[in-house]
């Protein structure tokens, strides 16, 4: 039985869709979030991002070849737009390339289960809160090759 805990940092890409009458649709392309402002003063965010590293787990050796392995980590990002969603509703969509009136139906869709929630200006995330995500996983492994450390006595220098 080997517990461990495991930290550090990542690099990862992301890239936001959504699905929308039977099309999938890239949501940063579209700057849901205002991003492409005629005025300039929103740029779309990177996809590319970093993440702190922390979790931890256990292995357990069942049998001389065979280990059963369980871990659970967390990423917490440098991002808030993971989800595509971080500041407030924008109160223009200028997109310039025709798919204005698509970003702005995409930008919220509270229609579809009730009533319209997005209003231009007001909060639709939390940028004081960066996106973290979450992963538990269970492994078997069966050691093919198995090479023994030599003993401390009979290391020869």
């Amino acid at each position: 039985f080997t517990p461990y805990l495991t930290t550090g940092f990542s690099v990862f890409y992301f890239n936001p869709t959504t699905e929308f009458d039977g099309k999938k649709y890239n949501l940063r392309d579209l700057g849901t979030e205002g991003q492409k402002s005629p005025d300039g003063t929103s740029r779309p965010y990177s996809r590319m991002n970093f993440a702190f590293i922390l979790g931890g787990g256990f292995k357990y050796s069942f049998h001389p070849r065979w280990t059963l392995g369980m871990e659970a980590g967390v990423r917490r990002t440098f991002t808030d737009y993971l989800d595509d969603i971080s500041t407030t509703y924008p109160a223009f969509f200028a997109n310039g390339d025709g798919t204005s009136e698509l970003a702005e139906t995409l930008s919220d869709r509270s229609e579809e289960i009730g009533e319209k929630m997005g209003i231009p200006g007001k909060q639709r995330g939390n940028t004081q809160k960066k996106d973290f995500y979450m992963f538990t996983g269970i492994s078997i492994t069966y050691t093919i090759l198995r090479e023994r450390c030599p003993h401390p006595s009979k290391v020869v220098e």
